[in-house]
């Protein structure tokens, strides 16, 4: 599964290696190199790497802008709310797909730092979080307290025995505060925990979600609720460590409008954005 799918006509690929590169050093798997392996029948084998992206760059050019293809992967990812448009030349989009502002890339560089390919990272940003190095945990006594706060290492003598080894040692998927936890900040003390099961059932509306999150009594812990959009997009992430998800789509407490709220699918990590009314998953979390 690739994080960005590019769309382009073959004559550009020159042009769009150097793009796909810089946004593979950023930190995002890319699939660009549309060969299809052996035995793979090429419609089936781009529509699967399509359906599985969870951002799709078209790359408007004076080929690519008569390209039936490039058409067809353009107006699959503006259905999904996925789609960002690049400019390699100074064209016109095809109609029905010159709304959505786009990145300017006719006097690229290859650098980096050009104001242009900076909002095309931030605009993918949007869609995609940057990923997240990994960063040894420092030291307890290297962390630096907020202001009024007790030192960590401090905190950690206080509670009881049992608890201390547990609150300096934590990892993606360890059992703790009444769920396993699905994401950790740099101090590796404050994360995102899930519960450790769905809520039952499939087809859950998104007020009922909200509902039952928050009423959600497990393991002790009474202060669930439904995540946001950029923290499903965690316990995505973190789904194999955790356990226990389906292939299927969830609901986040993100709001799209007064009728819509987004919505991720477990199979691919695509998110979308939903009807309030229709019935999803729903896993609880919890921070601390």
């Amino acid at each position: 599964m690739a994080d960005i799918f590019i769309s382009y006509a073959r004559e550009d690929l020159v042009r769009v290696i150097p793009i796909a590169k810089e946004l593979e050093k950023v930190g995002w798997s890319v699939f660009w190199d549309k060969k299809t392996p052996p035995g793979k029948q090429w419609r089936i084998y781009l529509k699967e790497r399509l359906d599985e992206s969870c951002c799709v760059l078209v790359v408007w050019s004076p080929d690519s802008i008569k390209s039936h293809w490039v058409h067809a992967e353009a107006d699959e990812a503006l259905n999904r709310n996925i789609l960002i448009p690049l400019l390699l030349d100074e064209v016109t989009p095809p109609f029905g797909l010159g709304h959505i502002q786009a990145a300017d890339l006719s006097n690229w560089q290859q650098n980096r730092d050009d104001p242009e390919f900076r909002q095309l990272i931030a605009a993918i940003t949007d869609i995609i979080p940057l990923p997240q190095k990994s960063t040894p945990k420092p030291a307890l006594s290297t962390v630096v307290p907020a202001p009024g706060q007790k030192p960590v290492a401090t905190a950690l003598q206080e509670m009881p025995a049992s608890q201390q080894s547990a609150a300096s040692m934590l990892n993606i998927g360890d059992e703790y505060g009444g769920g396993k936890i699905a994401w950790l900040d740099a101090s590796g003390q404050h994360g995102l925990i899930a519960a450790k099961a769905d809520l039952p059932g499939r087809d859950i509306t998104w007020e009922a979600a909200k509902k039952a999150c928050r009423e959600l009594v497990n393991n002790g812990y009474s202060d669930w609720y439904l995540p946001t959009k950029e923290e499903l997009n965690k316990l995505y992430y973190a789904k194999s460590a955790v356990g226990g998800f389906s292939d299927y789509t969830y609901w986040s407490s993100t709001e799209n409008g007064a009728g819509g709220a987004w919505i991720q699918f477990f199979a691919s990590g695509n998110q979308y954005y939903n009807n309030k009314s229709v019935g999803w998953c729903v896993r609880a979390v919890r921070a601390f």
